[in-house]
């Protein structure tokens, strides 16, 4: 049996973790998991693992020993014992120019997607942003007109307004 050292050599000196640290569900309280055994900062992604399926939760907070995990999909079944797996990111999502005119839901997949379609999304965008000054956008100067004359009367709403 030949054994091919260089490809070997390759493949250990690239940046890969080659073990994952991985934490358990404690307790569950509400929608608050508390979780051990992890080393993670606050913002930090984490997936909680159940029996056939998995959880994106976001870690808000640290309370004697344990890490504080709000769930970002539904909690049931998750319980004492679940293996939690840190992904050492912030919460980001998949952008690409096949995501525009999508409707997206709460964690930025879109909602709309034809069965069998393949979106090519290259590009990971952080929803951790600084907000833009106020005070750098234009002036809202032009009318934009509803056709509701209530609101247009009453309620005018101008073009580039923030409505909602």
């Amino acid at each position: 049996m030949d054994i091919n050292f260089d490809c070997l050599h390759r493949v250990l000196e690239e940046d890969q973790e080659l073990y994952y640290k991985m934490g358990k569900v404690k307790q569950v309280v509400g929608l608050i998991i508390h979780a051990v055994g992890l080393d993670v900062f606050v913002g930090e992604v984490c997936y909680i693992f159940m029996n056939k399926r998995k959880v994106q939760a976001e870690v808000v907070g640290f309370r004697d020993g344990s890490v504080l995990l709000m769930p970002l999909g539904d909690v049931e079944g998750i319980g004492p014992g679940c293996m939690v797996l840190p992904t050492g990111e912030t919460f980001n999502i998949k952008i690409g120019d096949d995501i525009l005119a999508s409707t997206l839901d709460g964690l930025g997949r879109p909602m709309d997607l034809v069965p069998g379609r393949k979106l090519k999304l290259n590009k990971r965008f952080s929803i951790n942003r600084t907000p833009p000054n106020p005070f750098q956008r234009r002036k809202i100067e032009d009318v934009m007109k509803t056709g509701v004359k209530a609101i247009d009367g009453v309620l005018t709403c101008g073009e580039g307004q923030r409505i909602g």
